[in-house]
């Protein structure tokens, strides 16, 4: 504790503080003191222990809406920070309570996002600003995966704590998540159209 507070000067003192951000801070301060450099490199750069168990990669894919070019960042991360209390995620049930899953939280995490007019993007294809729907997928996965679920919801007025349950299960499989799943599925869904493109011209040429 004295190790964090000495390099996290935010955190010393007795007040309350996040977990979360107490965790992200703990594990850079091991991160800093395991002989390695902090996450400025590229994460392929890095054997730390904290790295090795911790770190994995997230795959930021932007589309323009005019052309369909795709731009594709790839970031390291430590932890997925999840929205617990979007509306989309909340299903009633019979006792009028809500319930959601890790797995709901995950797929609301990828779902593919309009950034609208005022965020346009310039495309490299089209030489101009467009607009775009950008959609996060995990490139790698870690030996751990930490997962953040944000319970405070905030608007113009106030901040507001939910307590929504969360419910997750002993095992789950990433692999619905990743970059290579979506990859795939695009695939199958273009050879899937080919398919049919080719049967309805056969067709038409009987």
């Amino acid at each position: 504790l004295n190790l964090v507070w000495t390099h996290a000067r935010h955190l010393a003192g007795y007040e309350q503080q996040d977990a979360h951000e107490f965790f992200i801070a703990a594990l850079d301060v091991l991160h800093r003191h395991s002989g390695s450099s902090s996450l400025l490199k590229t994460p392929q750069e890095c054997n730390c222990i904290i790295d090795w168990i911790f770190t994995g990669k997230l795959q930021s894919d932007l589309t323009c809406l005019t052309c369909g070019g795709v731009s594709t960042t790839v970031d390291p991360y430590w932890d997925i920070s999840l929205d617990v209390g979007h509306e989309a995620l909340l299903s009633p049930t019979s006792d009028g309570a809500t319930n959601i899953s890790l797995e709901d939280c995950l797929q609301r995490y990828i779902r593919p996002e309009q950034l609208g007019s005022s965020a346009k993007i310039k495309c490299a294809r089209c030489e101009t600003y467009e607009e775009s729907t950008k959609q996060l997928t995990l490139k790698t996965l870690p030996m751990v995966a930490c997962f953040h679920l944000k319970r405070f919801e905030h608007n113009s007025k106030h901040r507001k704590k939910m307590d929504t349950k969360v419910y997750y299960p002993q095992f789950i499989d990433m692999t619905p998540f990743t970059a290579a799943y979506r990859e795939r599925s695009i695939l199958d869904e273009h050879n899937s159209d080919s398919m049919v493109a080719d049967a309805l011209t056969k067709n038409r040429n009987k």
